[in-house]
């Protein structure tokens, strides 16, 4: 069981919970985040997706894909020659998404450690990682690989909850992620998973240490645009 304890998830171990954990709630992944999000997060994943500038034959990865939103957002753009690799390391969130996809041969869906892509070199014009970056075990590691698998002149976009600039707002976040979401989930038989969810945001920097860490990693033109405000923050880098 996952205890609401911020060292668990910093111990190495971490990739090992996470992909037991997704496991496990895959079957009510889906009407947990619309519950806890109040059907919101389809808004703000448009607004990633949008922030690619996804054009005629470009090739993207679905980076954490979990049950295949993003996927199915980039989709309904109607982009054609498009190819999407979906990309996810839990197997039981991958089979909700091939149930959704199964029919679409622009779409391939590969169960992997974001850590260790199975992808050549510059593969893709655009990496999108929705609420999945703060799961990897090593943030740097995951930027290279992200960056390896980028084109010269792609971008990388990334979606996640945010840390609210404003006092009031920040008191809010804290108490529902601290104490609300913890109790809708308890309500599905999630409660000790959900926990993670509010330990592991907590211990993910703020959007501007992620602007500030991709361009460590070498990413430029890197920059944060807080959603709905700033409970969710997305930030787009490129590679060159």
């Amino acid at each position: 069981m996952v205890k609401n304890n911020l060292l668990l998830i910093e111990k190495q171990d971490k990739a090992i919970l996470v992909k037991n954990l997704f496991n496990k709630i895959a079957p009510v992944y889906d009407l947990l985040n619309n519950t806890i999000s109040l059907g919101l997060h389809k808004r703000w994943k448009q607004v990633a997706v949008d922030l690619m500038n996804i054009r005629e034959n470009d090739k993207v990865l679905d980076l954490c894909c979990g049950s295949g939103d993003i996927t199915g957002l980039i989709l309904s753009k109607n982009i054609d020659g498009i190819e999407i690799k979906a990309v996810d390391f839990s197997s039981e969130m991958l089979e909700i998404a091939k149930r959704r996809f199964d029919s679409r041969p622009e779409i391939e869906l590969i169960q992997a450690d974001a850590l260790s892509l199975p992808f050549a070199d510059a593969s893709f014009d655009h990496v999108v990682v929705s609420f999945g970056l703060r799961n990897l075990k090593c943030l740097d590691s995951g930027y290279e690989e992200i960056m390896r698998v980028l084109k010269p002149t792609g971008n990388m976009v990334n979606l996640d909850f945010g840390k609210p600039g404003f006092i009031a707002i920040r008191i809010m976040f804290n108490v529902y992620f601290g104490f609300f979401v913890p109790i809708i989930a308890k309500l599905f038989n999630n409660y000790s998973e959900y926990l993670y969810l509010s330990d592991s945001i907590k211990l993910f920097p703020s959007p501007d240490q992620l602007v500030k860490s991709m361009q460590q990693a070498g990413f430029v033109k890197a920059f944060n645009r807080n959603l709905f405000f700033g409970f969710v923050a997305t930030q787009v880098a490129y590679k060159e």
